[in-house]
């Protein structure tokens, strides 16, 4: 009688981390001319500059957090006129379609990227003109400085526009790289002066950021789980064949950010042997020769996996919440091998480990 008590099978945790990767193309914005504005102006500041920082988001930061800190600058104008103008010159912020802000305040503006949001802040300064909304921009809150067409006094504004990212869900990206654009609808800055011109923010790529969310997976399952054979008896048999039953272990992980569209990361696992048995990669050794031990992810163990394969785990909807869970049942099959005509009988121990990727 060959009697099995403890078959450790998996005793060692290591995670490492590969990115997906999804490049696209920035696109520059286009600066408003000095054609735009009626004889007797001229700009004082004209600069654009593409939000395009590489930025680690925290799988533990809360929503309506922001990222990266202290808002960038991405529009800069200044205006400065002076005498009589054919027109006024305004200057001020446009909302068009049907854009969804979110958060408490409703300032945050949903993008095309899960997860992520941005809020945008106006900086308006003037001498002899007028200037209101500045601050925070929102569904009912616009930036505009204007200045009147009548006077003979050197009046200017200043014009700042500044963008922040904000989270707005666990879906954030592991890795991409993105024009961002706001959802259902675009925010321009519009100036009215010898005619009408804009600058979309979004549309023109004023937001590009690489976004970076560092993944991590937490084991749900038991992280060392045991499997017991009991008590087993060598058949009498010509062939390798499976003595017992077969014996399963479940391993689920729950990762973040959480899984998405755009977003479709995968996890796997990677078993080790301690020691594999002579020249067959799918069977784990044990200190009696005639008895190895095989695994598969089918009851019917019609396939057995190799150690050291990268195996795919099954994303579980079903579990799924505020993180992605992935999991996979595994049966370990324990095998004569006649041919070596062994006596040996007693417990033996056989070690493997597993690798959790994140891909």
């Amino acid at each position: 009688m060959l009697r099995i008590n403890k078959n450790k099978m998996y005793n060692l945790i290591f995670m490492r981390i590969i990115p997906l990767i999804i490049a696209s193309q920035t696109a520059q914005a286009e600066a408003f001319n000095t054609g735009d504005l009626p004889q007797g102006c001229s700009f004082t500041e004209k600069s654009e500059q593409v939000f395009s920082s590489s930025l680690n988001i925290a799988t533990s930061s809360a929503k309506w957090s922001d990222i990266g800190g202290t808002p960038r600058t991405i529009l800069n104008f200044g205006v400065q006129c002076s005498n009589t103008l054919a027109s006024p010159v305004t200057m001020q912020s446009q909302i068009a379609g049907n854009v969804n802000w979110l958060g408490p305040a409703r300032d945050i503006l949903a993008t095309n990227i899960p997860g992520i949001g941005v809020r945008l802040f106006a900086e308006l300064t003037t001498v002899g003109g007028q200037c209101s909304g500045a601050g925070t921009l929102s569904f009912n809150n616009p930036a505009r400085c204007s200045l009147q067409a009548q006077g003979s006094e050197i009046r200017s504004f200043n014009y700042v526009i500044k963008a922040q990212l904000i989270k707005t869900g666990n879906a954030t990206p592991v890795q991409r790289q993105s024009v961002l654009h706001a959802e259902n609808g675009s925010v321009s800055v519009v100036l009215n002066g010898t005619g009408q011109s804009s600058i979309d923010i979004f549309n023109s790529g004023l937001v590009a950021p690489t976004l970076i969310t560092p993944a991590s997976c937490e084991i749900m399952t038991d992280k060392n789980q045991s499997v017991s054979f009991g008590a087993v008896n060598r058949p009498d048999v010509q062939t390798e064949t499976t003595v017992g039953q077969p014996q399963s272990t479940r391993i689920e992980v729950a990762c973040s950010p959480k899984r998405a569209e755009g977003n479709l990361y995968n996890v796997n696992i990677k078993f080790t042997a301690g020691k594999l048995h002579p020249n067959d990669g799918y069977a784990l050794s044990t200190n009696i020769d005639d008895i190895i031990v095989r695994f598969s992810s089918g009851k019917d163990n019609s396939s057995w996996i190799k150690f050291g394969d990268t195996i795919p785990l099954n994303y579980n909807s079903s579990l799924s919440g505020d993180k992605s869970h992935f999991d996979e049942t595994f049966y370990w099959s324990l095998r004569y091998l006649p041919q070596k005509k062994n006596g040996q009988t007693g417990n033996f121990e056989a070690i493997s480990t597993y690798t959790i990727t994140v891909q």
